[in-house]
Protein backbone atom coordinates (compact mmCIF):
# COMPACT_ATOMS: atom_id res chain seq x y z
CA UNK A 1 0.00 0.00 0.00
CA UNK A 2 1.32 3.59 -1.16
CA UNK A 3 0.92 6.88 0.54
CA UNK A 4 2.10 8.78 -2.17
CA UNK A 5 3.29 8.52 -5.72
CA UNK A 6 6.63 7.54 -5.35
CA UNK A 7 8.24 9.05 -8.29
CA UNK A 8 7.24 12.66 -6.84
CA UNK A 9 9.27 14.39 -4.03
CA UNK A 10 7.35 15.55 -0.83
CA UNK A 11 8.74 17.28 2.10
CA UNK A 12 7.57 18.51 5.28
CA UNK A 13 9.51 21.21 7.24
CA UNK A 14 10.59 20.13 10.38
CA UNK A 15 13.02 20.69 13.43
CA UNK A 16 14.57 23.24 11.06
CA UNK A 17 14.97 21.30 7.92
CA UNK A 18 13.15 19.60 5.38
CA UNK A 19 12.33 15.66 5.52
CA UNK A 20 11.33 13.81 2.72
CA UNK A 21 7.73 12.12 3.14
CA UNK A 22 7.57 8.62 3.04
CA UNK A 23 6.06 6.79 0.23
CA UNK A 24 4.65 4.36 2.12
CA UNK A 25 4.11 2.39 5.24
CA UNK A 26 7.35 0.43 5.81
CA UNK A 27 9.29 3.62 4.70
CA UNK A 28 7.05 5.52 7.61
CA UNK A 29 8.01 2.85 10.48
CA UNK A 30 11.79 2.67 9.18
CA UNK A 31 12.26 6.76 8.71
CA UNK A 32 12.84 8.66 11.54
CA UNK A 33 9.86 10.61 10.55
CA UNK A 34 7.99 9.51 13.74
CA UNK A 35 9.69 9.07 17.75
CA UNK A 36 9.05 5.49 18.76
CA UNK A 37 6.29 6.39 20.87
CA UNK A 38 4.29 7.52 17.68
CA UNK A 39 5.13 4.59 15.68
CA UNK A 40 3.84 2.78 18.44
CA UNK A 41 0.75 4.23 18.58
CA UNK A 42 0.14 4.28 14.94
CA UNK A 43 0.97 1.05 14.72
CA UNK A 44 -1.67 -0.19 17.93
CA UNK A 45 -4.06 1.87 15.98
CA UNK A 46 -3.84 1.04 12.39
CA UNK A 47 -4.66 -2.39 13.81
CA UNK A 48 -7.35 -1.24 15.69
CA UNK A 49 -6.48 -0.85 19.27
CA UNK A 50 -8.19 2.76 19.33
CA UNK A 51 -10.61 4.73 20.72
CA UNK A 52 -13.96 3.89 18.69
CA UNK A 53 -15.66 6.34 16.36
CA UNK A 54 -17.72 9.31 17.54
CA UNK A 55 -21.53 9.59 17.21
CA UNK A 56 -20.66 13.15 14.80
CA UNK A 57 -19.34 13.14 11.92
CA UNK A 58 -15.25 13.52 12.45
CA UNK A 59 -12.90 15.81 11.09
CA UNK A 60 -9.68 14.77 9.22
CA UNK A 61 -7.79 15.37 12.12
CA UNK A 62 -9.92 13.80 14.56
CA UNK A 63 -9.83 10.49 12.24
CA UNK A 64 -6.44 10.53 11.61
CA UNK A 65 -5.32 11.28 15.58
CA UNK A 66 -8.14 8.57 16.90
CA UNK A 67 -6.21 5.99 14.45
CA UNK A 68 -2.79 6.87 14.57
CA UNK A 69 -1.93 9.34 16.65
CA UNK A 70 -1.03 13.22 17.02
CA UNK A 71 2.69 13.06 16.51
CA UNK A 72 1.55 10.76 12.79
CA UNK A 73 -1.08 13.73 12.08
CA UNK A 74 0.69 16.56 12.90
CA UNK A 75 4.35 15.29 11.42
CA UNK A 76 2.52 13.45 8.09
CA UNK A 77 -0.82 13.80 7.56
CA UNK A 78 -1.30 17.62 8.38
CA UNK A 79 1.07 18.73 6.05
CA UNK A 80 -0.31 16.64 3.09
CA UNK A 81 -3.90 18.49 3.64
CA UNK A 82 -2.26 21.96 3.36
CA UNK A 83 -0.82 20.70 0.10
CA UNK A 84 -3.54 18.92 -1.25
CA UNK A 85 -6.81 20.19 0.41
CA UNK A 86 -5.24 23.23 1.21
CA UNK A 87 -7.49 24.18 3.88
CA UNK A 88 -7.59 23.29 7.42
CA UNK A 89 -7.37 19.51 8.71
CA UNK A 90 -9.28 20.03 11.84
CA UNK A 91 -11.79 21.88 9.69
CA UNK A 92 -11.97 19.60 6.61
CA UNK A 93 -14.77 16.69 7.14
CA UNK A 94 -13.26 13.29 6.93
CA UNK A 95 -15.82 11.47 5.02
CA UNK A 96 -15.78 13.91 2.15
CA UNK A 97 -12.41 14.42 1.82
CA UNK A 98 -10.71 10.97 2.81
CA UNK A 99 -14.34 9.39 2.92
CA UNK A 100 -12.12 5.76 1.31
CA UNK A 101 -9.45 5.75 4.55
CA UNK A 102 -12.55 5.92 6.94
CA UNK A 103 -14.46 2.86 4.92
CA UNK A 104 -11.33 0.78 5.44
CA UNK A 105 -11.75 1.27 9.43
CA UNK A 106 -15.18 0.32 8.86
CA UNK A 107 -14.10 -2.98 6.64
CA UNK A 108 -11.71 -4.06 9.34
CA UNK A 109 -11.88 -2.48 12.61
CA UNK A 110 -8.49 -0.70 11.80
CA UNK A 111 -6.83 0.83 8.53
CA UNK A 112 -4.51 -2.58 8.33
CA UNK A 113 -7.01 -4.82 8.10
CA UNK A 114 -9.03 -3.05 6.42
CA UNK A 115 -6.29 -2.26 3.78
CA UNK A 116 -6.01 -6.21 3.78
CA UNK A 117 -9.40 -6.87 3.45
CA UNK A 118 -10.29 -4.33 0.49
CA UNK A 119 -7.27 -5.86 -1.51
CA UNK A 120 -8.31 -9.06 -0.94
CA UNK A 121 -11.99 -8.01 -2.41
CA UNK A 122 -10.23 -6.43 -5.58
CA UNK A 123 -8.39 -9.42 -6.38
CA UNK A 124 -11.44 -11.51 -5.94
CA UNK A 125 -13.02 -8.78 -8.54
CA UNK A 126 -15.81 -7.45 -6.11
CA UNK A 127 -16.23 -3.65 -5.51
CA UNK A 128 -14.27 -2.21 -8.28
CA UNK A 129 -14.74 0.84 -7.13
CA UNK A 130 -15.50 1.36 -3.29
CA UNK A 131 -17.59 4.11 -2.20
CA UNK A 132 -19.35 4.81 -5.87
CA UNK A 133 -22.96 3.09 -7.36
CA UNK A 134 -23.34 2.20 -11.01
CA UNK A 135 -23.34 5.54 -12.60
CA UNK A 136 -20.37 7.27 -9.87
CA UNK A 137 -22.73 8.06 -7.55
CA UNK A 138 -20.78 8.76 -4.10
CA UNK A 139 -22.42 6.22 -1.64
CA UNK A 140 -22.68 6.83 2.09
CA UNK A 141 -20.54 4.32 4.39
CA UNK A 142 -24.32 2.69 4.36
CA UNK A 143 -23.97 2.12 0.37
CA UNK A 144 -26.80 4.58 0.22
CA UNK A 145 -26.77 7.91 -2.00
CA UNK A 146 -25.75 10.38 0.04
CA UNK A 147 -29.26 12.72 0.58
CA UNK A 148 -26.54 15.83 0.39
CA UNK A 149 -25.86 15.33 -2.84
CA UNK A 150 -28.01 17.16 -6.09
CA UNK A 151 -29.87 15.00 -8.10
CA UNK A 152 -28.25 13.21 -10.87
CA UNK A 153 -29.48 14.41 -14.25
CA UNK A 154 -29.37 13.26 -17.65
Amino acid sequence: FRLCDPSKSRFVWSKGELHPLPAGAKEAVLGSYLSLGGKIQAGLGAVGWKDTPPFHEETIAEFVTRNLGPEAFDRLIEPFCGGVFAGDASKLSASAAIGRVQRLEELGGGLARGSSLRMAELKQGRLADMGKAAGGQALTASGQRDIRLPPVRG
